[in-house]
């Protein structure tokens, strides 16, 4: 595809800014003279993009010179010549290959080798036997490619042993991962790149499968683990340093990503309970950190902010109710009007509560000594003063004789 591509910061490339340094001479009777770097730099790209799309590899013609530049395009051409934005040839101008700083345009070459190898790419009397002889496996590093992936290191392609020729046969042509095949097209010598031998039992996968088989083919789906690619990765002639940077190695997996499965596409995103809660709660080390600063255990834990200490008292039976003073007081014996709490077991007793008839109060909360709410009963979901005014209170212990006092 053809296209033109400009710097960002063309804006202040020297041959933009250089028509603001001229002197106006006595000669320069062009209309519009404080314009003139708008007009020169709007000249020039527009023929940069002529000659783009017309893939002229920066050659302008003088007649498209002509089209854009208007009665005086010949002046303009010169400004933009003495600016330095292109040179004069026979016929047109050549514009400056300045593809840092000012813009770049793709060569016929270069688009032309692009089309043909999709083309090639997308044969099948090409890529068929291709899929058949080497399966999924990179023929550069040995590792298992995705065709499903269009980007990504191991999405799946095909790589010409001839770079700039077109493929004649599928000698021509080897499965190759997207990072071999990025890397080897940026080697200046791309011919030290060896391949590896073809293997013997091809790993086919799901979607080479059923491409093999819309095609009239059918081969097992391989099953298992994938076979491992070899060590040292790509086999490259040593005769000359590459320029590229070797492949990154493997991160390390962060603790609670489960391992990649054998047969599948990994999932690093799947966590499992445990291993989260050991990330989350590291185990203590045995050397302290600079810094720390050792605590003194004891038996007893220390009390909470507001704790109020109170004296030792023996153990009480159940009824027994310490006074506010912190005095010691002795155990009020439980008479007939006396409500007893059903849910509180006795001293000594071990196992569960025994069964008690309810009694008023919320279902559920633990002051009636049920731990669930009756299904059969109705409920009251309103929390708050209505529920709290229609609950009924304990009943009123009658007056005994002997508390009336006669004066």
């Amino acid at each position: 595809m053809a296209w033109l591509k400009s710097s960002d910061n063309s804006n202040q490339h020297p041959a933009v800014l250089a028509p603001l340094a001229w002197a106006r001479g006595p000669d320069d009777d062009l209309d519009g003279w404080d314009l003139r770097l708008p007009a020169v730099a709007g000249l020039v790209w527009l023929c940069a993009t002529y000659s783009a799309g017309q893939e002229t590899d920066y050659v302008v013609p003088d007649g498209t010179v002509a089209l854009y530049g208007g009665p005086q395009w010949q002046r303009l051409a010169a400004w933009a010549e003495r600016a330095g934005f292109w040179t004069r040839i026979d016929g047109g101008w050549l514009l400056a290959d300045d593809s840092e700083h000012l813009f770049h345009i793709r060569l016929r070459a270069e688009i032309e080798w692009e089309r043909q190898r999709k083309n090639d790419n997308g044969n099948p009397i090409l890529t068929v036997p291709v899929r058949l002889r080497d399966g999924d496996a990179c023929r550069y590093c040995g590792r298992i490619v995705n065709w499903d992936a269009r980007t990504g290191a191991l999405a799946g392609t095909y790589d010409h042993r001839h770079p700039g020729q077109a493929a004649r046969g599928p000698d021509d042509l080897v499965v190759c991962c997207n990072h071999c095949n990025g890397r080897r097209g940026k080697d200046p010598q791309p011919n030290r790149w060896h391949t590896l031998p073809a293997p013997t039992s091809p790993y086919y996968g799901k979607t080479t499968v059923e491409h093999l088989a819309n095609h009239g083919h059918q081969v097992p789906l391989s099953t298992g683990p994938r076979p491992p690619a070899p060590p040292g990765g790509p086999r490259i002639d040593p005769a000359r340093p590459d320029t590229q940077p070797d492949p990154a190695p493997t991160p390390p997996r962060r603790p609670g990503t489960q391992p990649d499965h054998a047969t599948g596409d990994p999932a690093p995103s799947r966590t499992t309970p445990t291993h989260r809660a050991a990330a989350s709660h590291p185990a203590p080390s045995a050397t302290p950190a600079p810094g720390h600063r050792a605590r003194t255990t004891s038996a007893t834990p220390a009390p909470p902010p507001g704790h109020r200490a109170t004296r030792a008292t023996p153990a009480a039976d159940p009824g027994h109710r310490a006074p506010r003073d912190g005095t010691t007081a002795t155990p009020r014996k439980q008479d007939q009007h006396t409500r007893p709490d059903p849910g509180r077991k006795p001293a000594g007793s071990s196992g569960p509560k025994p069964p008690t008839a309810r009694a008023p109060g919320r279902d559920g909360t633990g002051r009636d000594g049920s731990g669930a709410p009756d299904p059969s009963l109705p409920t009251n979901r309103k929390r708050g003063r209505r529920a709290r005014r229609a609950r009924p209170g304990p009943p009123l212990t009658p007056p005994r004789p002997e508390d009336h006092h006669h004066g």
